[in-house]
């Protein structure tokens, strides 16, 4: 193991640059090759592959379409106007092919009409009937009441979907009476068509109760696990949105369901994980600086962190070829595992023989230290789930990865450009004074710690 460590730390002094050119190119290479993961967020990674839900789940959104889809909500004020409004949404939507399957805004009432009253019981048929005949409308209102009434009295035991039946009757007629209203005024007749229709198949979009609001389903013609396309979908549908928002007044549409969620909680990962990143190296730069008392050791050693995470991550797209919910954080891990790394061996640097004997007197521990961290890391694999799978490959390759930066890259970084590291004192006699005066006070340390726990 000697002669290994004194191999490396030949080839870090005598050939710095070469070996700086090659960990240049390297690092393109692997930048590359990262610069291609995706950030894939579906939930299957959370499932036992093995778990007969998951399977079936899998297999039915696999056969049948996605998983979830986009809603979108359309409100205003005025019913005839949300009706356009809506319709005009829909439009809009469907030509963007790319993303778009198909959108479901009315129920299907050409179904109902052809075949509804085959789904009456002979007791309903005749009540409807009865209502449907009526020849103005105080009798068509009667009737229609005493048709909700009678059915409700005769399924007492289903009180709350009884309940919303005549809710969806009065929304209905209150359609009714709002085109009546409307075309007697302007003469306008798409909002009486529409009460005319629901009189006979029911509410014919999927209102809220106050007749404010319109839910529409959109089908995506492509999968969750598209991250890239899903965000591009999901940006563009809001732009029309937006667009088709500001062209009327009193309006809002706003659009939800898992490939929305999908889309925001990629963008979150990817902003959260870049921000983390940045934080915790500054909070090392600054911490670096503070125990070695000079600022291009900071530089030195997030070099050699940034070598690796990269490296890390390039080997990722090769081996693993996504990260997930878990993984996209692997720069943040590895800031905090692969730091200690350097601070060994910028410790040994200040000591006497400089960096020429410093992979001699740490080399062996940092190793042993970044294997069996790795080795804890990748044990992970045997898990069921796939996204912890991931996460230990993940992480152990990129311990290794980074002690590898650590050994080979910052020798020669050292070499080059921190000469004035290599002898310089950077004991800290404090720590070891306390450490001298708490091994003469055991029972108050003892105490202490039980405190402290």
């Amino acid at each position: 193991m000697d002669k290994f460590f004194e191999w490396i730390t030949n080839q870090s002094t005598k050939r710095p640059k070469i070996l700086l050119l090659f960990f240049i190119l390297f690092t393109i290479i692997m930048l590359y090759l990262s610069s291609g993961l995706k950030l894939e967020l579906t939930y299957y990674g959370f499932v036992p592959k093995n778990a007969p839900a998951a399977r079936e789940f899998k297999k039915v959104t696999d056969n049948f379409g996605n998983n979830g889809g986009v809603m979108v909500a359309i409100e205003n004020p005025n019913p005839e106007s949300l009706v356009n409004i809506a319709r005009e949404v829909r439009d809009s939507l469907i030509e963007r092919k790319d993303f778009v399957k198909d959108i479901v805004l009315e129920y299907p009432t050409d179904f109902y009409i052809n075949h509804g009253l085959m789904l009456l019981d002979t007791t309903v048929l005749k009540r409807s009937y009865t209502m449907l005949s009526s020849v103005n409308l105080d009798s068509f209102l009667l009737n229609l009441n005493n048709m909700l009434e009678q059915n409700y009295v005769d399924n007492e035991s289903d009180i709350e979907s009884q309940e919303f039946e005549v809710v969806g009757s009065m929304s209905s007629i209150g359609d009714l009476l709002e085109g009546l209203n409307e075309h007697l005024k302007s003469n306008k007749d798409t909002l009486l068509k529409i009460g005319a229709l629901e009189q006979v198949t029911g509410p014919l979009y999927m209102k809220s109760l106050d007749n404010k609001m319109i839910l529409m389903f959109i089908t995506p013609a492509i999968d969750m696990a598209q991250m890239d396309a899903m965000v591009k979908g999901i940006k563009k549908l809001r732009k029309t949105i937006a667009y088709i928002e500001k062209r009327h007044n009193n309006t809002k549409i706003r659009d939800t369901g898992m490939f929305s969620v999908g889309a925001d909680e990629y963008e979150t990962g990817l902003s959260d994980s870049t921000i983390t990143t940045i934080v915790s190296l500054i909070l090392v730069f600054l911490l670096f600086f503070i125990a070695f008392k000079i600022w291009y050791a900071s530089i030195l050693a997030g070099i050699t962190l940034l070598a690796g995470i990269i490296w890390t991550l390039g080997l990722t797209k090769l081996f693993v070829g996504r990260l997930n919910m878990l993984t996209a954080f692997v720069g943040v891990i590895l800031i905090g595992l692969g730091i200690d790394y350097s601070i060994h061996i910028f410790q040994a640097a200040t000591e006497k023989g400089g960096i020429n004997l410093a992979l001699k007197r740490v080399g062996r521990g940092v190793i042993a230290g970044a294997l069996t961290t790795a080795a804890a890391f990748f044990a992970l694999t045997f898990t069921s789930f796939q996204i912890l799978q991931e996460l230990g490959q993940v992480i152990a390759l990129g311990v290794i990865m980074t002690v590898f930066a650590n050994i080979f890259l910052l020798p020669s970084l050292i070499r080059l450009f921190g000469k004035k590291i290599e002898g310089k004192n950077a004991q800290f006699p404090q720590l070891g004074k306390f450490a001298q005066w708490s091994s003469h006070k055991l029972y108050l340390v003892l105490i202490l710690i039980l405190l402290l726990l």
